[in-house]
């Protein structure tokens, strides 16, 4: 069950998500995560999450524009300043592409890890008959 949180509780958690920004961009023109053009995410701010290179691979298969990548790309960087967290993780890379409508994200993480079960099930099955 979610607990409701109080306008006082999520505004000072903007302010400190806004602090965060604004340290992290400092001795640039940009404050915000939403000033900041893609090149310079891609080059100065890099996100090292494992799930970056499903962007780019809907990047080259053509379901997401380099335009659709920069957005969820700042869009990580808000959840983790909203979080409390240094970098994005690959938490925030997905909610960030669900946002954004890159659903086929999404989806490929449902999918992998069908994968990896159903890779596990033939080991585990032999394992419940050895010990018969």
């Amino acid at each position: 069950l979610l607990v409701a949180e109080t306008t006082a509780t999520v505004a000072a958690r903007v302010r400190e998500a806004r602090a965060r920004q604004a340290h992290r961009y400092r001795g640039t023109r940009w404050r915000r995560n939403a000033e900041v053009p893609g090149s310079a995410l891609r080059s100065r701010w890099l996100v090292r999450a494992r799930r970056v290179a499903d962007l780019e691979d809907q990047l080259a298969q053509g379901r997401l524009s380099a335009r659709g990548v920069d957005r969820v790309l700042r869009l990580c960087w808000t959840l983790a300043d909203l979080a409390g967290r240094a970098e994005p993780d690959d938490r925030d890379v997905e909610m960030a592409a669900g946002m954004h409508g890159a659903e086929a994200l999404r989806l490929d993480s449902w999918q992998r890890e069908r994968d990896t079960r159903q890779a596990l099930r033939p080991a585990d099955d032999l394992d419940a008959v050895g010990r018969s």
